[in-house]
């Protein structure tokens, strides 16, 4: 009777908001407008048994372009699936790099683990999660909807240190749209801040010499292994107290010579070129920690999880055993910078306070990962050549 209908038509109501929470909001103009001139184009790769049986897969030591365009007027990638099988998830997620090269350059810009670059940290252990830019869905599928604009030419590849062969299935959706001028080309930044001495030493979310701009930041995602779970306890206390610190175009110090406002005064702080959120967790989207409560968290399982912010993976504390966490952040608006940008994690402020001095040993503290990956868009491809070295990255586990 009604109630059945009810039922059926709440399930189907759920289905659709988890839909439109899964994925960027699109314009008016991007669904109405017809537009005769742009041409979609998509790129299959790594599934050799259906229509293109001569698909490669990836073996270990090579690498396997899964997608290139090459456009006088440049182009933009709208999707990118993927989902991989062979050796072990925590060895794929980190031992296989995604690796993106524009306009022909002789470097890429992009060189990141790639279950990092999916938001599937914690030793690709994670609960499937939507988010603004990514999710990942049962059976490990991991999608990309990020906008990946390129001038003249785009190359996206696997690069594998794996153990065995890799095998699955991709593909890569691409509009033949123009590069409009000011245009920022997509980065991710990985930075694995592993065995890191807690709280004593700051984690750098930016490699050390920073980026080069104009350019903002869209979001961040977080992945921490502690090597005492207890010492975290509770909502993940003590590792939430680290401050997100952005210093903006040449400005090195929190407190800076061009503040803007005395705080002491005025009740109140801001400063020209430098974004500094006071708690890991309010940086994520959070108070108080990271709440227990909110396990497998993600839109499509109907618990706590948006496009903006989520969990995605929460250990519980267990004594003398490690304890993992993984969540995400993507801003309403993007934080601009002109000239450059560095940033770090620091627990510097609130040590001795809601961070007890004698948690861990002083100047040795303890162990932990913080892996951050950063979103970007900047004017101009960065040159991570010098990165190259670093695949396979272990995962935090045989570190802690």
């Amino acid at each position: 009777g009604i109630n059945a209908e009810y039922g059926t038509f709440g399930m189907v109501l759920s289905i659709l908001l988890a839909a439109l929470v899964a994925f960027p909001a699109l314009s008016h103009g991007d669904i109405t407008t017809l537009q005769p001139s742009v041409q979609t184009t998509v790129s299959n790769a790594l599934w050799g048994n259906d229509a293109f049986p001569g698909t490669r897969t990836l073996l270990p030591g090579q690498s396997l372009t899964i997608g290139y365009w090459n456009s006088s007027g440049g182009g933009l990638i709208t999707e990118i699936h993927l989902v991989l099988e062979g050796p072990p998830r925590t060895e794929l997620q980190r031992h296989v790099a995604l690796q993106i090269t524009y306009d022909d350059l002789p470097h890429p810009s992009v060189f990141v683990p790639v279950g990092d670059f999916f938001m599937d940290q914690a030793g690709s252990r994670s609960d499937p999660y939507e988010s603004k830019y990514f999710a990942k869905r049962p059976r490990d599928s991991w999608h990309c909807l990020a906008p990946i604009p390129y001038r003249h030419s785009i190359r996206i590849q696997l690069v594998s240190q794996a153990s065995e062969e890799v095998v699955g299935y991709t593909y890569v959706y691409h509009d033949s749209k123009k590069f409009a001028e000011n245009t920022g080309y997509f980065h991710a930044i990985y930075r694995g801040n592993v065995g890191l001495r807690f709280p004593w030493e700051p984690a750098p979310i930016l490699p050390a010499q920073g980026i080069k701009g104009p350019g903002h930041l869209v979001g961040t995602a977080l992945a921490f292994t502690g090597e005492l779970g207890t010492k975290f306890g509770g909502n993940f206390d003590h590792v939430c107290e680290g401050n997100y610190e952005l210093f903006y175009d040449n400005i090195t110090r929190l407190h800076g010579n061009d503040t803007t406002v005395d705080y002491r005064k005025a009740g109140y702080q801001t400063s020209d070129h430098v974004i500094a959120v006071l708690g890991s967790e309010d940086w994520y989207g959070y108070s108080y920690g990271w709440p227990g409560n909110e396990k497998n968290v993600g839109a499509a399982s109907g618990l706590y999880g948006t496009r903006h912010s989520g969990t995605t993976y929460w250990d519980p504390p267990v004594t003398n055993g490690t304890r993992t966490l993984s969540t995400y952040r993507f801003f309403g608006a993007p934080l601009r910078f002109e000239v450059g940008a560095w940033g770090q994690v620091n627990w510097g402020y609130d040590t001795g306070h809601n961070v007890p001095s004698d948690l861990c040993p002083v100047g040795q503290g303890c162990r932990i990962a913080y892996s951050v990956m950063s979103y970007w868009y900047l004017a101009t491809p960065r040159d991570v050549s010098g990165e190259l070295d670093e695949l396979p990255w272990k995962s935090p586990f045989e570190y802690i």
